[in-house]
């Protein structure tokens, strides 16, 4: 089988420095200032307090990329019946092992490909053929990220070519699509040559399934970076009957990018579904990721079995989902799903430094959860601060070792 100015003042330097006139001689050629963070009105903190207490809601929408294709019959010229049935079901020698109806994408978005089980129910014959097809609407003209033909709202009426491969070289296939707007079942015909020395065309009219789903996704965003976004999918089949229930858990990366936690959804039918996380397809890391500049993100996903009352398990188990995120609680321009709420901390960071051997380390201490930004400029009161590095702190304080500099520096903690 993806600003505004912080205030400052200077800070008491190590206990053994009296004054910023005797660092130097301390610490070779380096001064330490520290600046103050900015201080936070209590309408703002209250507000900030508030928002990170709140659960969002996102909206979901998410379709499976493969397709059902039903049984049909066909007479030929001479008036042999063929049945013919669809598996993905088969080994690298096309023996079938359980007919699923399964058409899985076999090359980008618009080729897809089935084993064709074919049988001549007059002579009793029968016959297996590769089978590729490709789809209309192929694209995905909103943006969201699903396959237009997966998206049940869209009326599909449309005439697509393809090939079947019998063992002597592929042969010429004709497909005929339709589905109304609104439903989630549809009719292809089939038009191929007979495999048999008789007979000339057979024509097939059957019915194809798609999958979709959309709702809602509750969460409560990830206090930081690194932190677990915990979230519960509601979201009913568009088109028909059916629901999916479940949890969603999430780990926020960056500021663009989820990891997937394993969890498990419940149908409408009170079937279990496994869902695979991030990391655990060999080969194959599956994130969700934010689109730039939009409140939206986009992914894929496998169920461990699509249909687990069916033999085969590796079947109608890749999907697509897409999430829409209103939800900015700061104003920033990005969606409160990875982006962790701001946090006030209880008291100032404070900074102590020491040198040693060509490096200096940096003792950064303060709340926990507060990101921080260690900044230099060589002058006290002259030039541009610098953002050496941002620090989270994940705890009651943390250390940063960075090389000496060669002339004289400042330093300062600032909340960014």
């Amino acid at each position: 089988m993806r600003g505004h100015g912080p205030a400052h003042r200077p800070y008491p330097y190590p206990a053994q420095a009296q004054s910023i006139a005797d660092l130097p001689a301390r610490l070779g050629l380096f001064r330490v200032y520290f600046m103050q963070p900015r201080q936070f009105s209590a309408a703002l903190l209250a507000g900030t307090l508030s928002f990170s207490a709140l659960a969002n809601e996102a909206t979901v929408t998410m379709a499976c990329q493969s397709i059902a294709v039903f049984s049909a019959s066909a007479d030929d010229s001479i008036g042999s019946t063929y049945l013919a049935a669809f598996t993905a079901d088969f080994n690298d020698q096309s023996e079938i092992a359980s007919i699923n109806n399964e058409w899985f994408a076999y090359s980008g978005t618009s080729n897809y490909a089935t084993l064709l089980q074919l049988e001549d129910t007059f002579f009793e014959v029968g016959f297996t053929a590769f089978l590729e097809v490709d789809i209309p609407l192929p694209g995905d003209s909103n943006l969201n990220f699903i396959t237009d033909f997966f998206e049940v709202d869209r009326a599909i009426d449309a005439q697509t070519a393809g090939s079947a491969d019998f063992g002597d070289g592929p042969q010429p296939v004709s497909a005929v699509w339709s589905r109304a707007a609104g439903k989630n079942t549809g009719q292809v015909r089939l038009s191929l040559a007979t495999p048999s020395a008789l007979g000339d065309e057979l024509v097939f009219e059957h019915t194809f399934e798609i999958f979709q789903y959309s709702g809602k996704f509750t969460y409560t965003a990830a206090s930081a970076l690194g932190g677990d976004v915990s979230g519960n999918l509601d979201l009913t089949r568009v088109g028909g009957e059916g629901k999916l229930v479940g949890g969603f858990p999430l780990i926020l990366t960056d500021a663009r990018s989820l990891e997937r936690r394993p969890t498990q959804w419940t149908g409408s039918d009170q079937v279990n579904y496994e869902i695979l996380g991030t990391h655990e397809v060999e080969e194959v890391e599956l994130f969700l990721d934010r689109i730039a500049t939009r409140p939206w993100y986009a992914g894929s996903f496998f169920f461990l079995d699509g249909m687990p009352g069916t033999p085969f398990q590796d079947e109608f188990d890749l999907w697509d989902i897409f999430i829409s995120d209103p939800n900015d609680g700061d104003g920033d321009g990005i969606p409160d799903l990875t982006d962790p709420p701001t946090i006030i901390p209880s008291e100032p960071p404070s900074l102590v430094l020491s040198a040693s051997q060509g490096s200096l380390q940096f003792t950064i201490s303060g709340t926990a959860g507060t990101v921080v930004n260690l900044e230099q400029r060589p002058a006290l009161s002259t030039g541009n601060w610098t953002v050496l590095q941002a620090v989270t702190l994940a705890g009651a304080s943390e250390t940063v070792v960075l090389n000496s500099p060669s002339e004289n520096s400042f330093y300062q903690v600032t909340i960014p």
